[in-house]
């Protein structure tokens, strides 16, 4: 029989690391919320969703767009949010 691990860690960030987690995790949000809206809106017309594929090729046209510039984590992301 299989036994699962797990472990918990706490973190304590200084207050620079608070503000670049909560951009990094508003950044993420913002995208997934734009990418439901859009496989919502998909499976109204057409009665079916977006793929991965056809959302992960449009994520980059995001920053191009221009619909992050008013956002206010859209400066200096790390990397592992998206847009950067």
């Amino acid at each position: 029989m299989k036994k699962h691990k797990a472990y918990k860690f706490r973190i304590y960030p200084n207050k620079e690391q608070e503000i670049l987690i909560a951009k990094t995790i508003g950044c993420s949000r913002f995208i997934f919320n734009h990418f439901l809206a859009k496989r919502e809106e998909s499976y109204k017309a057409t009665r079916k969703g977006l793929s991965y594929v056809s959302c992960s090729k449009e994520s980059p046209s995001l920053k191009s767009v221009g619909l992050r510039s008013s956002a206010w984590w859209s400066t200096r992301q790390n990397g592992t949010g998206r847009p950067s």
